[in-house]
Formats: C-alpha cells, sequence, structure tokens
C-alpha cells in the first residue's frame, strides 16, 4: 500500500475486518449510505456492521486513495468473503469532521 490512510479511515477498516465495534470512527451524527440503506449515529453504524459480520466473512482491503476536490477521500478496496459475487470492488467515500468519519457512503 503506497498511500496513508487519515487515522479514523485506517481505524474503521480495521475494525471492520476484525469484527470491532466502530463507534469510536465516526461522529455523533454521522451517516452511512450502503446498499440504498441510510445508518445514522455510530451506534446504528456499528449494529449495521455487526449484522453483516454475522451474515458474512469477509475481508476490505484498500487499494487506493485519493482526495476529491469537495474535500472527502475516496478509497477503493477489494473486499473478499463468502458473499455471492466475491470478490468486488467497491468504493468507500469519507467526508471526515474533526479527524472523525461524519459521512460514509459505500457505492
Amino acid at each position: 500500500m503506497d498511500f496513508v490512510l487519515p487515522n479514523a479511515v485506517a481505524g474503521y477498516f480495521a475494525a471492520t475486518n476484525n469484527g470491532d465495534r466502530l463507534v469510536s470512527f465516526f461522529t455523533l451524527t454521522a451517516t452511512a449510505f450502503d446498499e440504498n440503506n441510510l445508518y445514522r449515529g455510530p451506534d446504528e453504524i456499528d449494529a449495521w456492521k455487526q449484522a453483516a459480520r454475522e451474515k458474512f466473512t469477509y475481508t476490505v482491503t484498500p487499494t487506493g486513495a485519493q482526495q476529491l476536490d469537495d474535500g472527502s477521500l475516496l478509497v477503493t478496496t477489494r473486499v473478499e468473503g463468502d458473499f455471492k459475487g466475491s470478490p468486488v470492488s467497491l468504493d468507500h467515500r469519507f467526508r471526515l469532521e474533526d479527524g472523525l468519519i461524519a459521512e460514509l457512503v459505500i457505492s
């Protein structure tokens, strides 16, 4: 990996891969959008990821990152696991506030 991710983003991916809680990486008003679902606040975001962990075993590996003109960070990833269609490439767009994730959009 020849790029450095902000601490909250790196922590998000590490926690996702280890099945750890995510609440410490998000602002209190954070949102996450994935598969046409919107999750609000760190507890709801954490519950969403824990539910995915109960359903599937998977790893998310960042493969690239670029700063976008709007200030957000686009991280390309390879997601591999025991789900239909694995592996897949997904984009994770992060907007940070005060070093924490304020918005995450996965597409």
